[in-house]
């Protein structure tokens, strides 16, 4: 998944974010660190004569800058686990909803990546949503999905392991870097069946 976003982009998981932006110098990722912006949205922030100063590009760059900015996805995760106790054995479904802010007309806008071995071809944005056990370091669920406004889906996996689990939910953009998002999905997975449980106390309690 890093991969698809270093090939889109054309740079590394671990450069500094900024270095995406079109027409990029070395230059302007020293005054963007001087700066302090750490993301695509503290440059967005600042003042249009704060961003000239630490751009200093000519107009038709700004615009390519301006449109990549634009393009740069707004995307808000949410999600629901239907149960957070079960039985091993049992399936576990979290439901989903993915919404895009910065959509155009209703269609997430192509990807903006001017090294992209393919630029002159239109690049559309897709996500994968991931579910795993970081502690096992185990993939319970994997989707792939186009965020254009609104997409709801579920995810299921079924417990192995008794105990209580930090499982993990992963938002993962293929095409630009720094939009990942992480939550945690707390989830006690208790050994054998609770009913066959139930029904045990209650033929104590008789």
């Amino acid at each position: 998944m890093e991969v698809s976003q270093m090939l889109t982009q054309a740079m590394y998981s671990n450069d500094y974010v900024l270095k995406q932006l079109p027409h990029c110098t070395s230059d302007i990722l020293e005054r963007c660190k001087a700066k302090g912006l750490n993301s695509v949205w503290d440059l967005m922030d600042l003042e249009d004569d704060e961003r000239n100063e630490v751009l200093q590009m000519e107009p038709a760059k700004l615009a390519d800058v301006a449109r990549f900015c634009n393009s740069y996805p707004a995307v808000e995760v949410n999600f629901k686990c239907e149960r957070s106790e079960v039985s091993i054995g049992e399936r576990v479904t979290v439901n989903i909803v993915v919404e895009r802010e910065n959509d155009e007309d209703g269609l997430a806008p192509a990807v903006v990546a001017p090294l992209y071995p393919d630029a002159a071809k239109r690049k559309d944005e897709a996500w994968w949503v991931v579910l795993g056990d970081k502690e096992s370091n185990e993939l319970l669920a994997i989707k792939r999905v186009t965020v254009n406004t609104t997409q709801k889906f579920a995810l299921d996996f079924t417990p192995t392991k008794a105990g209580r689990h930090e499982y993990k939910l992963y938002a993962i953009c293929d095409s630009y870097v720094g939009v990942d998002q992480e939550f945690d999905i707390p989830v006690k997975v208790e050994e054998g069946s609770r009913q066959r449980k139930r029904r045990h106390e209650g033929e104590e309690d008789n």
